[in-house]
């Protein structure tokens, strides 16, 4: 009979608990209860006393920040301001050149940015001596010039700012003396005279680099027009063979090349 008691009392117990709640009496506990003799009701009034179940504590590991970059961008926007090219208007450029017809001195004035006016002197001397076994050679090579010339700049053009275009006139005093003497006896066995034409025009297209320094380098290929060269040969017991003459036709001289270092202020 207590047994069927205790059974009861659990089932009710069991049957209608408070939502959220749970019961803290066991069959043993309901049965130590009323063997203390107790009531039914005082044993449910036990029994119903509950806790709320404990909540599972949970530990969130912290997660580590997130790192951040931040990129900071500069609230004025960065132009790239082109340079502003030289302006060569009104000023003087000289110096030393190298070319076919010999080494002289040049000056420039740049009468706007793209415009320049100049000229250049040569002056060249050179004695030829040379003795071969019979005959020996003496003689003299004489060039004097004195050009001048205009130029235009193509300043428009990026890439190749300082190319040019040029023309211009030359006064050249060119001649050879060659005589040829018999060692034997000293005595004049043939002669080359040659003389080249004293007026020509020239024209070319160059390429002329300023540096912000001053330094000034310019290269240029130049023809020659109206040019003529002519030569005379005295033979008298020396004849001069084909192979001679033509290798001293090609001395005309079309093409000049000219390369030039100078100073620009």
């Amino acid at each position: 009979m207590k047994h069927l008691l205790i059974i009861l009392i659990s089932i009710l117990l069991l049957s209608s608990p408070v939502i959220g709640q749970s019961s803290k009496c066991s069959t043993e506990k309901i049965k130590r209860m009323l063997d203390s003799e107790m009531s039914v009701d005082e044993i449910k009034q036990v029994c119903k006393k509950s806790t709320k179940p404990k909540k599972k504590s949970t530990s969130k590991k912290l997660s580590k920040p997130e790192k951040v970059i931040t990129v900071k961008e500069s609230s004025i926007p960065k132009i790239d301001i082109p340079k502003k090219p030289l302006n060569y208007s009104n000023k003087f450029d000289g110096g030393v050149f190298y070319s076919n017809w010999g080494m002289g001195l040049q000056g420039n004035y740049f009468y706007t940015n793209e415009i320049l006016f100049g000229g250049d002197i040569i002056s060249y001397t050179k004695p030829i001596k040379s003795s071969g076994t019979y005959v020996s050679l003496d003689g003299e090579i004489i060039a004097n010039t004195y050009e001048g010339y205009a130029r235009y700049y193509f300043r428009g053009l990026e890439l190749t700012d300082g190319f040019f275009g040029q023309g211009g006139f030359a006064i050249r005093s060119w001649n050879a003396n060659f005589d040829y003497v018999e060692n034997s006896t000293a005595s004049k066995v043939g002669s080359i005279k040659m003389e080249w034409s004293p007026y020509v025009l020239v024209t070319g297209l160059g390429w002329h680099k300023i540096w912000e320094n001053g330094v000034s380098f310019s290269s240029s290929m130049n023809g020659v027009w109206g040019g003529k060269m002519k030569i005379d040969y005295e033979e008298n017991l020396y004849q001069f063979d084909s192979n001679t003459k033509t290798e001293l036709e090609k001395l005309d001289s079309p093409l000049n090349l000219v390369i030039y270092v100078g100073y620009s202020f």
